[in-house]
């Protein structure tokens, strides 16, 4: 492969940026309310929300796990193994997925009563009727927040 090429393909690396998260067409159906917003004001809090951290715990346990990843497969991208879009959708859906992860692992606080309440009056439940463990999960009531976070590259 010319030097050209390699010079070529690296540009192209470089001039795109991955982002993964939610975006501006992700959004609650029943309120219309951006889930970015709420993963926003879950991962930090709200004077009625208690923080429950999942994108910076992401971050930090697996920022290098990323990096070693993005640099096999732009490696692969520049020796002309594996195509340019590739690189980003492999690494947008690994990030994708740990971020998934780190929700999944959030259980810390634990609800309020209320809010437990009003999971429960919105599926019609019964006063005398348990509650499902599923309820009481932080970040899962609809599952909209986790199934809907994605990635998509864009020109820096």
């Amino acid at each position: 492969m010319a030097l050209s090429e390699i010079a070529e393909r690296v540009k192209n690396l470089t001039s795109k940026r991955l982002k993964v998260g939610w975006f501006e067409d992700k959004l609650y159906p029943e309120t219309l309310k951006p889930v970015a917003q709420v993963a926003i004001e879950n991962e930090f809090g709200t004077q009625k929300i208690p923080a429950r951290p999942f994108m910076r715990p992401a971050i930090a346990d697996n920022k290098s796990k990323w990096m070693d990843h993005a640099e096999y497969v732009a490696g692969n991208y520049i020796r002309g193994v594996s195509r340019e879009s590739q690189v980003f959708d492999y690494i947008g859906r690994m990030i994708a997925a740990d971020i998934y992860q780190a929700i999944e692992n959030v259980h810390e606080p634990k609800l309020s009563d209320y809010t437990v309440a009003m999971r429960r009056e919105r599926r019609g439940m019964k006063a005398n009727e348990p509650t499902p463990s599923g309820l009481l999960k932080p970040l899962e009531d609809t599952h909209q927040m986790i199934e809907s976070i994605t990635h998509q590259v864009v020109d820096k």
